[in-house]
């Protein structure tokens, strides 16, 4: 992200900056975390102008959610693979119950950054406790029931192509709206129970535990892109705006 940063400050690009790495050594994830970075995973950062974003602003990292859940999507049915992709709020893929892509959104001066990791040939461990813990994660080469699966690089570099063009369909469409995010979102969206940290989560009720983790359920997306959830041990509903669930 460091050098599409520099690029940006330039303002020297078309209607989508596009950076490619073939591997990172500062690695960074939501609110600070680590994010492993083996060869053969992609690691770009693509940015646009503000000004070009069709939609509020706290909508877009649902709307770059769907575009990478797209983008993998139509690469796993190309090889006829049936694997089921999902959406993790705010902005994660999953493929089944595995985190295969996660994503940083910075803004530089009238630019907004956009982060993305995806885990192409390596399925990187993830610590279970921690600052960096997190959920299980997978790959996409191992969801791709052919031969061609052994040629990650191959399929990095379509993943890539794929996303540039759906953020170009998507900056130059002017039928985007609050709605259509939050409907598209909440179509991939796993609904299943989650973890936050206890700290995050104030006024919490009901829960006495030692854990310094909780659980809550999604229940629904709101119009500005908020969360509301089930906070499970007290029963009680909780708006979350920038939170991270796993």
């Amino acid at each position: 992200m460091e050098k599409a940063r520099e690029v940006a400050m330039d303002n020297n690009f078309g209607k989508v900056l596009t950076v490619v790495a073939n591997k990172q050594t500062k690695g960074r994830g939501t609110q600070g975390r680590g994010w492993m970075s083996p060869h053969g995973n992609l690691f770009m950062t693509i940015g646009f102008n503000l000004s070009t974003v069709p939609i509020p602003l706290t909508l877009t990292p649902l709307r770059i959610g769907c575009i990478i859940a797209t983008a993998i999507e139509r690469i796993l049915q190309s090889e006829g693979s049936t694997s089921k992709i999902y959406l993790k709020w705010p902005n994660d893929v999953l493929i089944g119950d595995g985190k295969v892509s996660g994503v940083l959104i910075e803004i530089e001066g009238g630019v907004m950054l956009v982060g993305i990791g995806c885990n192409v040939a390596m399925a990187p461990a993830v610590a279970k406790e921690g600052p960096d813990n997190g959920r299980d994660s997978t790959c996409l080469t191992a969801h791709i029931p052919t031969s061609d699966a052994h040629n990650p690089m191959h399929w990095r570099d379509t993943l890539v192509r794929n996303i540039v063009a759906l953020t170009q369909e998507w900056l130059d469409s002017s039928s985007d709206s609050a709605e259509r995010v939050v409907q598209e979102f909440q179509q991939r969206m796993s609904f299943s129970v989650q973890k936050m940290r206890k700290d995050r989560l104030s006024a919490v009720s009901g829960d006495d535990s030692m854990s310094t983790m909780v659980d809550v359920l999604p229940l629904r997306l709101n119009l500005d892109g908020t969360l509301q959830v089930l906070h499970v041990a007290s029963n009680t509903e909780r708006t979350l705006a920038a939170e991270y669930l796993w």
